[in-house]
């Protein structure tokens, strides 16, 4: 067969394929029928790229969403480790605060110490620690021999007491019992029953201390440079020595409070005392504020350094009570005394004292509730204190004159 005979076939056959399918491809494109009976149970071609526009438009959202998703969590992380940072930050800044606050405090505190130093003497100052009772001043301050080989140990009474003969005979007997060897007795206007009681003194050896207050409150410039004044106070002096008066004490020897401070209200003090010293034939007893202890008070005029010149005891008024603040020192009274009666000692270089030291402690603390328990310790803590600063006695000090729980601390407790 030849090659045209061949294209011939080939042209024939595909006319015959043409005119075959031709009803097909024609119903196929003119009867809408057919697509609905065709595509009844599927999407028209239309929808499968809607469909899929929608799919895509779906994975798109989805996406998004994922990667909303993700950037929300990351925004929440971010934000989770923002909050912690924060909270981080803060928590540094509020232990920065809280150390600069404690910084803070501790200075103010060391500051008001520092003030107080100057006007009163703070706890830190004169508190020692347990294991510093146990090593008192005595290592630092040379011994001396007490009067008698005794510790001076006394009581305060008033002339009032003094004159209840009764109640009078009944502080003897128990003090002399507890080893009391001295009463302060106050006098301020001569009296036949004051001078019989005080023979009751002499009767059981104990030693009696006229006690004579020269300017009550504090005196002014008038009444220091009173010699009317200082002359009727030496006539109390020498009737308290005829009924048999072994020691006269001043007390209120100094100007009151109101006066502007000076040096010289210490020296016209001192001369005064002096004076006083010159004109009576026994010894002389001193009481000053426990705040001169500290150094020189130019407001009342009260130097132990030159108080010091003259009298032959010194007493200091070291009561707890009377220091600021006296909440600390009312529950403090070992620190108290004890950093009072070393300080005197400082002020002569820790050497062997001029004057016999015999300071006043209380009895209880009219500033400070105290319950009957606490009130012992409170007594025990201040006896313990002077017989370890090296003092040479105490004078315990009761306005009301009432003694019981100082017996009952000697009988029970060890003391010197």
């Amino acid at each position: 067969m030849t090659m045209r005979s061949r294209r011939w076939i080939f042209v024939f056959f595909i006319g015959v394929m043409f005119f075959s399918f031709k009803p097909v491809f024609a119903t196929n494109m003119t009867t809408p029928n057919f697509n609905e009976a065709m595509f009844s149970q599927a999407e028209p071609p239309s929808r499968p790229i809607q469909s899929l526009s929608k799919q895509i438009k779906s994975v798109s959202q989805t996406v998004s969403s994922s990667q909303q998703t993700q950037s929300v969590r990351q925004q929440t992380e971010s934000s989770s480790q923002k909050t912690r940072l924060l909270s981080q930050t803060e928590s540094s800044v509020q232990q920065t605060m809280s150390q600069q606050t404690e910084s803070s405090n501790q200075q103010m505190i060391r500051q008001q110490a520092e003030s107080s130093s100057q006007q009163t003497p703070s706890v830190s100052q004169q508190a020692e620690s347990s294991s510093q009772q146990t090593e008192p001043l005595s290592e630092q301050i040379p011994n001396k021999p007490l009067a008698n080989g005794k510790l001076i140990k006394g009581i305060y009474i008033s002339q009032t007491t003094a004159e209840d003969t009764k109640y009078f005979t009944y502080l003897v007997e128990r003090a002399k019992k507890v080893g009391i060897n001295t009463f302060i007795v106050d006098l301020e206007l001569p009296s036949k029953k004051y001078a019989q009681n005080m023979q009751l003194l002499k009767e059981n050896n104990i030693h009696y201390v006229a006690r004579i207050i020269v300017f009550p409150g504090g005196g002014t410039k008038e009444q220091v440079a009173s010699l009317a004044i200082r002359e009727k106070k030496l006539k109390l002096a020498k009737m308290a020595i005829s009924y048999g008066a072994s020691q006269i004490q001043l007390d209120y020897i100094r100007y009151n409070t109101k006066q502007i401070p000076s040096h010289k209200n210490s020296e016209t003090i001192a001369q005064l005392i002096a004076w006083f010293k010159d004109n009576i034939n026994v010894p002389l007893q001193v009481d000053v504020f426990g705040i001169s202890s500290y150094g020189e008070s130019k407001y009342i005029g009260q130097s132990i350094q030159l108080i010091g010149q003259t009298a032959d005891v010194l007493c200091p008024m070291v009561y707890p009570s009377h220091y600021e603040p006296y909440k600390i020192h009312a529950v403090t009274p070992y620190e108290t005394v004890y950093g009072s009666l070393k300080a005197i000692h400082g002020q002569f270089n820790n050497q062997a004292l001029p004057f016999k030291l015999v300071p006043y402690i209380e009895l209880s603390n009219y500033r400070y509730k105290l319950s009957h328990a606490k009130k012992m310790d409170y007594i025990y803590s201040q006896i313990q204190a002077v017989e370890n600063a090296n003092a040479d006695g105490w004078y315990v000090w009761s306005a009301r004159n009432m003694y019981d729980n100082l017996f009952y601390i000697l009988e029970t407790k060890q003391v010197r």
